[in-house]
């Protein structure tokens, strides 16, 4: 919802959020040990992770604990707590990511993982050996003076033609899909989508605040052209920004419009 009213923009879309229910609903997500349910009682994974970081930047949520959240103790913890070290306990045997810890690596969790990363901190820092120049969290194929050490986190041509190729449901019914078989719908349109225009773009990182993701964060983003192009120039989509996988300009006009705004 709160990513829906972002892309639609504008003070009377931003305004429908409630920032203190939606502090109170995180507060009583975040668990002991860092990570956030999906919904209460449900999972802890680091989809949870990665929403609760999304939204808290978003609408510049205070992070204190609410005093009745399950993580809440005498040392005042506050939201982010904890988080960067269970994101990193999800990492596999393998170099994966998995969606908790001791569980199987996914693409999708990488991507969750790897995003949360760079909302707690600088997204350079992600990368120490890019000392600043940086590139994309979910995309690091896209600075070609480090493909060589990222390539291997995905195949851009074997995307696109998977994509193109399988991922369309040719039906009246329209929209993504994740493979062959399965109807069509909005949350793998979204993220068919987007993994789409990674694959089709470049990106650098090209202002950061030493601190965190903030609205004068900004991506330089291309279209990639120097490698092997296996769609029609008419495939190409827009690009997103690629922590938030929105928009890049709506990104910032959120954040821009909740910065003003402290406490509750």
């Amino acid at each position: 919802m709160v990513l829906a009213l972002t892309i639609v923009g504008g003070e009377s879309a931003f305004e429908v959020i409630d920032r203190r229910a939606m502090w109170k609903w995180l507060s009583a997500l975040k668990q002991p040990d860092g990570g956030f349910q999906m919904s209460l009682g449900g999972e802890v994974d680091v989809r949870g992770a990665y929403c609760a970081a999304v939204i808290i930047t978003l609408l510049n949520l205070p992070l204190d604990l609410s005093p009745d959240s399950p993580a809440w103790t005498s040392d005042k913890p506050n939201l982010f707590t904890g988080l960067a070290d269970y994101v990193g306990r999800c990492q596999t045997f393998e170099g994966g990511i998995s969606g908790k810890p001791d569980a199987e690596a996914h693409g999708a969790y990488a991507f969750c993982a790897l995003a949360c990363l760079a909302i707690l901190d600088a997204p350079y820092r992600i990368f120490p050996s890019m000392q600043g120049s940086s590139g994309p969290v979910p995309d690091l194929n896209s600075n070609s003076d480090l493909e060589p050490i990222y390539q291997g986190l995905y195949d851009r041509e074997g995307l696109i033609r998977y994509i193109l190729s399988c991922g369309q449901d040719h039906s009246a019914r329209g929209g993504m899909r994740d493979k062959p078989g399965p109807s069509s719908d909005a949350y793998h349109t979204c993220y068919v989508l987007s993994g789409l225009s990674s694959a089709q773009h470049n990106a650098r990182l090209a202002a950061s605040d030493d601190a965190t993701m903030t609205a004068s964060t900004h991506w330089d983003v291309s279209p990639l052209v120097n490698d092997i192009q296996v769609f029609d120039e008419d495939d190409r989509i827009n690009p997103i920004d690629p922590v938030y996988a929105i928009p890049q300009s709506r990104r910032e006009d959120v954040m821009a419009f909740f910065t003003a705004k402290q406490g509750f």
